[in-house]
């Protein structure tokens, strides 16, 4: 490599990236959170932005997957301060969080020195995580986001797994064979997977757009491509493709639900395919629809990749 490339890249202003903490960061690191996810011993699941707590809105809520540990994430595009020290010490205290993750532009030597002495000496079962957010830019590129580990608990995070009921286990069962199918047809790659209890996706290549296999509590099942909004161009991609509606249905030969939902942590757009079935369902139900979820989600990826793709260029 030309060593004019090292030459080039530089740090800049993570406000390079994102000029808003709650508006433009937090939306997207909870679309990206496998950024994270990476210096962590865990994946988080069941992620839900802006979640108010006695008052106050924690940036990030989740549990670490396979089990009900309680994870709260503070995130700041500035230097960590004693604003935020007290709310992780709060979230430890008074709310049953097992891990606590912070994100800030940098850490005071004393701010690390107290999250460290909190690791050591906090009751076993809670955790500290502090994280760098950095950004690096070279030539004309966007800049590029990185996440620097540089506070950790010496002890290992004790994860609590509920009661697991027998369904539980059925719809891991039963959607590890969909994963193995999927991976063993080059559909997808296991990295590009997350699954919880009811459901599983597969990443798209575009940041909050996944392809969902999934159960609704009213006994139906469904596969969709699921668009979440929290990253505001994912409204651009939603609308270049109700503007292709009719060709995609045409492709896929049959029609598609096009729905939009709010909550008040974030908003979303689903496009799904729609089938009776319980994972309560016999055997040979369920096969059924096993098989079904397998062609539906290969087909949605086979026709909606291209649309995906000129939606993005």
């Amino acid at each position: 490599m030309d060593t004019d490339d090292f030459e080039d890249l530089r740090e800049v202003d993570p406000r390079c990236i994102w000029p808003n903490e709650a508006r433009d960061f937090t939306p997207w690191l909870a679309a990206n959170i496998e950024r994270l996810t990476k210096a962590l011993p865990f994946d988080l699941e069941t992620l839900q932005i802006e979640t108010e707590i006695d008052g106050q809105y924690a940036d990030i809520t989740a549990t670490v997957a396979g089990s009900d540990t309680r994870v709260i994430i503070e995130n700041q595009l500035e230097d960590s301060d004693d604003d935020h020290l007290v709310r992780i010490q709060s979230y430890a205290a008074k709310h049953d969080a097992q891990v606590i993750i912070w994100v800030a532009k940098d850490f005071s030597e004393r701010h690390r020195q107290i999250v460290n002495w909190m690791n050591s000496n906090t009751l076993a079962g809670v955790a500290f995580y502090g994280f760098r957010i950095r950004a690096f830019k070279k030539g004309k590129s966007k800049p590029d986001p990185f996440f620097d580990l540089v506070i950790q608990p010496t002890r290992r995070v004790r994860t609590r797994n509920p009661n697991i009921a027998p369904g539980n286990d059925r719809y891991k069962d039963f959607f590890q064979s969909i994963v193995d199918e999927l991976s063993r047809r080059n559909v997808f790659e296991y990295k590009t997977i997350r699954r919880t209890i009811s459901w599983c996706e597969f990443q798209a290549g575009i940041s909050g757009v996944t392809y969902v296999a999934a159960f609704t509590p009213r006994t139906t099942a469904r596969v969709e491509v699921h668009i979440r909004c929290w990253i505001g161009s994912n409204h651009q991609i939603y609308e270049y493709l109700v503007d292709c509606k009719q060709e995609i249905e045409n492709e896929l030969s049959e029609p598609l639900k096009w729905e939009q939902r709010d909550r008040h942590y974030g908003h979303w757009h689903l496009i799904a395919i729609y089938k009776p079935g319980s994972i309560d369902g016999t055997e040979d139900e369920l096969s059924e629809l096993s098989d079904w979820m397998i062609e539906k989600l290969a087909e949605l990826k086979q026709v909606f990749d291209p649309y995906l793709d000129d939606a993005t260029t």
